[in-house]
């Protein structure tokens, strides 16, 4: 799909992939809608793309609850007058054994990465079906990328929650694409394994055999672009180089 002059909602905007996402669309045209809990970096992200030209809009937003994702949706249609693209990024990881594990903590997992999920893509929809074109030619305008995780398939130990909630977003992925691919929307996740979110100075860490938000965006924006025929529905990516399990 061509890209230049679409329109896009990427919750958790304010820093690691979703902040590689939001750039990365702005710099191809695409006026972009950045969502986050925290008002000072979205903000922040909002304003450096506009200052280099690009259309960027800041919406705080916590998404654990249904009225929330409702007016964040609103705001995009207020500002921009449509909706093409609905990345869903933002998510949480709270880590114990499931005997050790705080009922709040599993609340926080579940409601951010998997009902929060729910919660704007319901939202946005109507407003998506508005603006996608259904066309054999196009193949639509409209897409949905839920960043996953290879956790969604695998699990580890004291991952239960985090495990729980991305294989609950497989599901939930297949199900929205079948409902949606005959109105104009490919429906897609992305299951990366392990990614350094962090700058990463070497010398500094050991994190330089994991994936970089580039390694995601690359995948996000090949979805994005693939022709009209192609749907691109699944995207699992690994390192190459991880140290050997012991």
């Amino acid at each position: 799909m061509e890209l230049q002059g679409k329109i896009a909602l990427i919750t958790g905007a304010g820093r690691g992939i979703g902040r590689a996402i939001a750039r990365d669309l702005a710099d191809r045209g695409v006026s972009v809608a950045l969502l986050g809990r925290t008002e000072e970096q979205i903000r922040a992200e909002a304003e450096a793309i506009s200052s280099v030209g690009g259309r960027a809009l800041s919406i705080v937003c916590d998404l654990r609850t249904a009225s929330a994702a409702q007016r964040a949706v609103e705001t995009v249609r207020e500002h921009f007058g449509g909706l093409n693209i609905l990345i869903n990024n933002a998510g949480v990881g709270r880590f114990a054994t499931v005997a050790e594990m705080d009922p709040a903590d599993w609340d926080a997992v579940l409601r951010t990465n998997l009902d929060g999920v729910f919660y704007i893509t319901r939202a946005a929809l109507p407003l998506m079906f508005e603006t996608a074109n259904p066309s054999a030619q196009t193949g639509g305008d409209g897409f949905i990328v839920n960043i996953g995780s290879l956790a969604g398939k695998t699990g580890f130990v004291n991952g239960a929650a985090y495990c729980a909630s991305k294989w609950g977003l497989i599901g939930f992925t297949e199900s929205l694409m079948l409902e949606v691919r005959d109105k104009g929307i490919r429906t897609s996740i992305v299951m990366p394994g392990s990614v350094d979110t962090t700058f990463n100075v070497k010398g500094l860490n050991q994190s330089e055999w994991k994936l970089t938000d580039r390694d995601i965006t690359d995948a996000v924006l090949g979805i994005l672009e693939a022709s009209a025929k192609a749907h691109i529905s699944r995207v699992e990516i690994r390192p190459n180089n991880p140290p050997p399990k012991r």
